[in-house]
C-alpha cells in the first residue's frame, strides 16, 4: 500500500509540474500576443492579436483551480501516509509491548 501512495504522489508531483509549465507558457504567449496587438493599427488584425491573448490569459486563469485542486490531494496524500506509517509503526509497538507482557506473564506462571 506504502508503494501505491508513493506512485501516485509521484503521478500527481508530475501533474502540478506539466500545469504549471503550461500556465507559465500560456501567459507568455498571452503577453506576447497582446503586446502584437497593440503595435498594430486598430482594425482586424489588432482586434484577433488582443482576443487571442486574451484567451490565453483566461485559460492561465482557470487552470488555477484545477492546480490549486492537486495541490490539496498531494497534500491529503502525503499527510495520509505519513499517518498510515506512524499507525504502522505504533501498532508493530504496542504488538511488541504486548509479546513482552504475554512472555513475561507466561514465565511466572511456569514456575
Amino acid at each position: 500500500m506504502y508503494e501505491t501512495f508513493v506512485k501516485m504522489q509521484k503521478v500527481v508531483e508530475k501533474q502540478i509540474l506539466a500545469l504549471e509549465a503550461l500556465t507559465i507558457m500560456e501567459g507568455e504567449s498571452s503577453l506576447f500576443f497582446q503586446q502584437l496587438g497593440f503595435q498594430e493599427s486598430v482594425g482586424s488584425i489588432h482586434e484577433k492579436l488582443v482576443g487571442v491573448g486574451i484567451q490565453y490569459h483566461e485559460l492561465t486563469k482557470c487552470r488555477q483551480a484545477s492546480r490549486q485542486a492537486l495541490n490539496t490531494f498531494l497534500t491529503f496524500i502525503i499527510n495520509f501516509r505519513e499517518k498510515a506509517i506512524k499507525d504502522t509503526l505504533d501498532t508493530r509497538d504496542r504488538q511488541v509491548m504486548s509479546r513482552q507482557e504475554l512472555d513475561c506473564f507466561a514465565s511466572r506462571v511456569s514456575l
